[in-house]
């Protein structure tokens, strides 16, 4: 076999390991998932290089989004350094560990377009009643 084609090999067994659904990688997904979204967490576990991933996907995927959806999480000329280190000041908050983190984009977004504290106030509130209500399997 070629060096090239055992690498192939390789690379895709590791990917089917990986997507083996264990116990254990079920346990670490509750960590890092706020309800299948991946949270706080997540985000504070994930590299600079993970980060900036994580940030140029869910904005090229909201290029797709409709009108309303982009201004809701429109991080206006951020760089993406930038709008990283924001969302990394987000999650400093121990009461927003478990908010997902395409709702901190949002609120992001809301301080960048200038929202009163008290409208992001209210908005984190409800993200962390959803964040912190029990799911249907944890009744």
């Amino acid at each position: 076999m070629k060096p090239t084609s055992l690498l192939v090999l390789m690379g895709l067994c590791s990917i089917g390991l990986s997507q083996v659904q264990t116990s254990e990688n079920k346990a670490i997904l509750r960590q890092v998932q706020t309800r299948g979204f991946y949270n706080g967490r997540y985000w504070n576990a994930t590299s600079d290089f993970g980060k900036n991933n994580y940030i140029i996907g869910f904005l090229e995927g909201l290029s797709e989004a409709p009108p309303e959806a982009i201004r809701r999480y429109d991080t206006g000329e951020l760089s993406v350094n930038e709008v990283r280190a924001a969302i990394d000041r987000f999650y400093t908050q121990p009461d927003n560990t478990l908010i997902p983190v395409f709702e901190a984009f949002q609120i992001v977004g809301m301080r960048i377009h200038g929202a009163s504290e008290s409208v992001i106030d209210a908005r984190l509130s409800v993200f962390r009643k959803f964040a912190n209500e029990p799911q249907q399997r944890d009744k």
